[in-house]
Formats: C-alpha cells, sequence, structure tokens
C-alpha cells in the first residue's frame, strides 16, 4: 500500500499524542476523568422539591356558636368542657353586666415562681356584656362577648356582637364599632372594641388575660381549680392571691386599681412609658408625693396628695368624664368606657382622703 510522504511525517506526532492522553487518563482522579469525559454541552442535573403548602393561620369563627363555648346562646347554658369563673375586682364598663367563662385543655396552666400565670395552647376565655336592668328598651339584651384564644402561633383577639334577639353574635373585626344601644348615663352608644383597641389594654400583660390571674380568682377558686389539676404549682399562686395588708380603704382602692388601671399603668404595657406610673398594687405607694409632670391635672402638681383627693392628678383624672369638651387624653382610662364609675370614684376619694403623708416611703 502506497503511504502519502506527509502523512508519514506526521505518524511520529501522532503517536506521541496518543501516548501521553493515555498516560494522563491512568493518572487522573476518577470524578475528574469523568467530568472531562462528560460533553461539554450536557446540563447539570436540577433537583426540583416537592411543593409545601403553607398551613393556614388559625382564626376566630365567624360566628359565636362556633366557638363551642356554649350548648344554648340564648340562656348562656354552657357547653361540656366550659366554666363560668368571678373575679373580685371587676372592670367597669358603664355599668355593663358582665359574666365570664373559660375553657382549658388538658394541659394545667403553668404557675410561675413569681405567681404568673402562662395558659396551655387552645386556652379559651370569653367576657360577656349585657345592659343592665335600668336600660330602657334594652334592659337584659346582651351586647357582644370579648374573646381570647391561644393558640400554638399567637393569641386571637375579638369581639362578638349580639343580635337584638340574643340567639347569636358574630364576629366583629378590626376597627371599634358603635352600637345602637347606649348603657345608662352615657352620652353615646355603646362601643364595641376591634382587635386594636383590646390590645392596647391586653398586650402589656404576661399572657394576655387580665380576669384569669391570682389575686382576681382569690384562694378558694384557686384551690378549686387546683384539685382539678388545672394548675401547675399552687403555692406560688396562693402568694399572689391577696393584697398588701393595709386599712380597709386602703386594700378597697389597690384592689379596684389593680383591677381597672394596672394592666396599662405597669412596665411593659404601652401607657408607661408616657406616664412612668406603675399602679400595681406592691408600688402604687410609691406614686404619693411624686410629681406628675406628664400627667396634668387641674389644680394638681403631683400623681397622689396625701389627704387631698382633688389635689392628687390620679383622682382628678379619674373623674373626668367623656361629657362636654373634655380631651380623652386627659382622663383615664382614656378608652373602655364612657361614664364615670360611681363607686370607683368614692372608693378612691376615701383612700386619698385618709392616705399618711408617710406612705411613700413605705412602698411593700
Amino acid at each position: 500500500m502506497r503511504t502519502d510522504p506527509l502523512f508519514r511525517a506526521a505518524l511520529p506526532t501522532l503517536f506521541l499524542v496518543l501516548l501521553l492522553t493515555g498516560i494522563a487518563a491512568v493518572f487522573m482522579p476518577t470524578d475528574v476523568a469523568r467530568a472531562a469525559a462528560a460533553p461539554v454541552d450536557a446540563p447539570a442535573p436540577v433537583v426540583v422539591d416537592e411543593p409545601v403548602e403553607d398551613a393556614e393561620p388559625e382564626t376566630l369563627p365567624p360566628l359565636l356558636s362556633e366557638l363551642g363555648l356554649f350548648a344554648e346562646l340564648s340562656t348562656l347554658r354552657i357547653a361540656d368542657g366550659t366554666e363560668s369563673y368571678e373575679v373580685r375586682y371587676p372592670i367597669w364598663i358603664d355599668g355593663a353586666v358582665v359574666v365570664r367563662h373559660h375553657r382549658l385543655p388538658e394541659a394545667p396552666v403553668t404557675v410561675g415562681d413569681d405567681g404568673s400565670f402562662t395558659y396551655p395552647i387552645g386556652s379559651v376565655f370569653a367576657m360577656t356584656l349585657s345592659s343592665p336592668s335600668g336600660a330602657v328598651g334594652f334592659a337584659g339584651r346582651k351586647l357582644e362577648t370579648r374573646v381570647f384564644k391561644k393558640t400554638a402561633e399567637r393569641w386571637l383577639a375579638g369581639a362578638y356582637v349580639w343580635n337584638a334577639a340574643g340567639t347569636e353574635a358574630g364576629l366583629s373585626n378590626g376597627y371599634d364599632r358603635p352600637l345602637d344601644v347606649a348603657l345608662p348615663g352615657a352620652d353615646g352608644p355603646h362601643v364595641v372594641p376591634g382587635r386594636i383597641s383590646c390590645l392596647q389594654c391586653h398586650a402589656g400583660d404576661h399572657d394576655m388575660v387580665l380576669g384569669f390571674v391570682p389575686l382576681q380568682l382569690g384562694r378558694e377558686q384557686l384551690h378549686r381549680l387546683a384539685d382539678r389539676g388545672r394548675l401547675s404549682n399552687l403555692d406560688p399562686a396562693i402568694a399572689r392571691a391577696e393584697l398588701p395588708v393595709g386599712s380597709e380603704n386602703e386594700r378597697a382602692a389597690l384592689g379596684y386599681l389593680a383591677g381597672n388601671c394596672a394592666h396599662c399603668h405597669q412596665p411593659g404595657s404601652s401607657s408607661f412609658v408616657p406616664a412612668e406610673l406603675d399602679l400595681r398594687p406592691d408600688r402604687v405607694l410609691a406614686a404619693v408625693g411624686r410629681e406628675a409632670y406628664r400627667l396634668q391635672g387641674e389644680g394638681a402638681k403631683n400623681v397622689l396628695t396625701a389627704r387631698d383627693p382633688h389635689g392628687s392628678t390620679l383622682f382628678r383624672l379619674f373623674e373626668r368624664s367623656l361629657s362636654g369638651t373634655n380631651d380623652v387624653t386627659k382622663r383615664m382610662p382614656p378608652i373602655g368606657n364612657q361614664v364615670v364609675d360611681p363607686r370607683g370614684r368614692e372608693i378612691l376619694r376615701r383612700w386619698i382622703a385618709d392616705l399618711d403623708p408617710a406612705s411613700s416611703v413605705a412602698v411593700r
């Protein structure tokens, strides 16, 4: 066979290239060799995760009947698992009649060493307001049921507005909602609070609920709860169930302030920063003789002036109503009611009139 001279001249170079390629294949790491042998334009494999559907966050149902607290709404007959409870220092809401219920899961309420409550997931608390017998044309009518429910993510808050027949209540979300009912003495219609108003009072508390705490429940109810395994640690709760020792007037005032004011006026709440006023029972007396530099009441220089109710800013702001041209920022509380509580006013008046000027140095 005849071989072209040019081809014969290129044979040594060709053999050298083939020899070097074989040697490189022997010593090259396996994974590198595979990558070198793969086609240049071969796409890298793409791993696609299976789509994961986000669970819808739990919400309160649109109707109160769907919450399962009551077997019969018209009479508020409770369902299995729901219990009623009472508070010793009820909040004033323009004289409305208030009943309270709770439904707790099997897990007990955790009691901290300081007596604070942490409620298990699934806990539900409800407060139903009705017009009193003095409400002309609306006597005994159910107005609203305020509900708090604890989920794994957060507390759900809402108010259910009752129909005129008192047979069902629908969830009112968002903003405050005025009704066609005025409670006795109020200048305007009763207002059902929206979520924002609810959180103004409840957000500063340890675990949102204001009434279901040792001081409000008292020793008898605490013992009943513990006997049924509803509390994890009874002793710290019992220790927080009583007010500091004091006169009858003082104890009545400290209890009233605890039930109506201290949930906002304490460290950690949105209302504490502007006034820096702590109205918890064991801290109230620190305000005696202290200048009210951010809460000025007409003719009152100090937060509390011993033996001078009208010279005390706390009292002056409390006794102002929403009527006339009164500024909402210069009354206490600024939300939640329209009418001054006459019983509460007298409790505070008697206490301040009886205060010892030396009380501020005896903070307990």
